[in-house]
């Protein structure tokens, strides 16, 4: 979660479990670290940035949203719109570009 850049990097390459943090949240989204490269993440991480009104390499974003299609559209929605019933949220949301704000208080 979170807005930076280093925020989402970490979520895709890590998933949403963590045993460190009750707060935690549990859903079933794989480690993608494990299954995209480093560069697949970092275009990736750029068109989610995109999609929420945040700053972002236009190159690497545009790359990013046909690995945004074939890995995340399933759970996050074609437009990063989240699907409830999968446990996806939002990634085009206004929440994204808050959280890193939120969190720093």
């Amino acid at each position: 979660w979170g807005g930076k850049i280093e925020d989402i990097a970490y979520t895709v390459t890590h998933g949403i479990r963590n045993t460190q943090s009750p707060g935690a949240r549990w859903v079933e989204m794989p480690a993608f670290g494990d299954i995209l490269s480093k560069e697949e993440i970092d275009t990736v991480v750029h068109h989610v940035r995109q999609i929420s009104g945040q700053e972002a390499d236009a190159a690497l974003a545009t790359s990013g949203a046909q690995v945004f299609a074939d890995n995340c559209a399933a759970c996050h929605g074609d437009n990063g719109e989240g699907i409830r019933d999968m446990g996806a949220p939002a990634l085009n949301a206004r929440m994204v570009r808050c959280l890193s704000v939120r969190w720093r208080a």
